[in-house]
């Protein structure tokens, strides 16, 4: 198998598992499952929502749903395809995910995979590809691809797994049937979490440090403690005095791809605070910005957003982790408290 072929080392069976059991997944689910029952499911799904909410377990279960060689809204678990599948060797199945320390899924990943999807079903039914996350393609990419999602041929099912759906070209959507994957309320994920993985764990807390998504907290949990009271401890709390250089020694070596994305959602927080939900467009006097302080706070937080998002994408790359860190922290650390800083008067 080629690299694009390789699903063995995903966890497909689990994940697909856990989307079966999922109450948020329900709806989306039950679609999908009725459109292929009835012969209606277009050749082309993009299935999307913010990180970590389940748009990648959603994708497992619905290509497995695609090989069971059963009738019913969800797979069965027991005929050969699902067992081929719950092994990893499906042959039917094809994966394409960004590699190691890539910042885009490469157009030869792209071309292999057309090429493997080019023959008939080694199985007799559905070839499944699944491209997690199509939002990570270039332009060279998603050209490659386009003329694959435009002449897909004879039972050929495409699920793409996107977090940032304008990111992704419109001759790429608009020949897909869009899914979404809905955040959970906060009280229904807690509940999920307690009783899927483990009612000992401190949820909340890592539900907050993933913006309220439970498989990132899964994963989250499963990496060390809540990385954001320490972070908010040194970075918006007026009473610490931080060494930069240090922070970075450290949290360039731990969890950094986590502690960037609990920095995002912090100040994406911090500007809906700052903003109060501001909707000067409706004439809405009492979600307004109070002053030209606050409005110069909300500027100067969307100038940090986009330092932190750029960090990200570059982190995910071949990037000096300690260098990263030191450029973000030196600037960041004297402006976050002003810039986050509420002024009602």
């Amino acid at each position: 198998m080629s690299d694009a072929e390789q699903v063995s080392d995903v966890p497909s069976a689990a994940l697909a598992g856990l989307a079966a059991h999922t109450p948020w997944l329900a709806n989306a689910r039950q679609r999908v499952a009725t459109a292929l029952r009835a012969g209606r499911l277009p050749h082309g799904l993009l299935v999307y929502g913010s990180p970590g909410v389940g748009q990648t377990p959603l994708a497992w279960w619905i290509a497995q749903l695609l090989f069971c060689q059963g009738q019913g809204l969800g797979p069965c678990g027991q005929c050969d395809d699902c067992v081929l599948f719950s092994a990893g060797t499906h042959p039917d199945l094809h994966y394409v995910g960004r590699e190691e320390k890539a910042t885009v899924i490469r157009v030869e990943q792209v071309r292999e995979l057309g090429v493997s999807l080019t023959g008939k079903s080694f199985r007799g039914g559905y070839r499944v590809g699944i491209i997690d996350p199509v939002d990570l393609m270039n332009t060279n990419s998603y050209n490659a691809f386009l003329k694959t999602l435009e002449e897909p041929g004879e039972r050929l099912a495409l699920i793409l797994v996107a977090q940032r759906t304008e990111r992704i070209p419109a001759t790429i959507r608009s020949r897909c049937q869009r899914v979404h994957v809905p955040g959970p309320p906060g009280d229904e994920a807690l509940s999920w979490l307690r009783s899927t993985v483990d009612a000992k764990t401190d949820w909340p807390a890592y539900l907050e440090d993933c913006g309220g998504a439970p498989f990132a907290a899964m994963e989250a949990a499963g990496a060390g403690e809540p990385v954001g009271p320490e972070m908010e401890l040194h970075l918006f709390d007026s009473r610490t005095t931080p060494d930069p250089m240090s922070l970075a020694q450290v949290w360039s070596k731990d969890r950094p791809a986590a502690r960037l994305r609990w920095l995002e959602l912090r100040l994406q927080r911090a500007i809906s605070e700052l903003a109060e939900m501001s909707d000067e467009v409706n004439n809405n006097p009492r979600n307004r910005l109070k002053n030209s302080a606050a409005r110069r706070n909300i500027r100067h937080t969307f100038v940090l957003l986009d330092e932190v998002r750029r960090a990200r994408q570059l982190e995910a790359g071949p990037a000096n982790p300690l260098l990263l860190w030191e450029n973000l922290l030196v600037g960041f650390l004297p402006a976050t408290r002003q810039a986050t800083r509420r002024d009602d008067r």
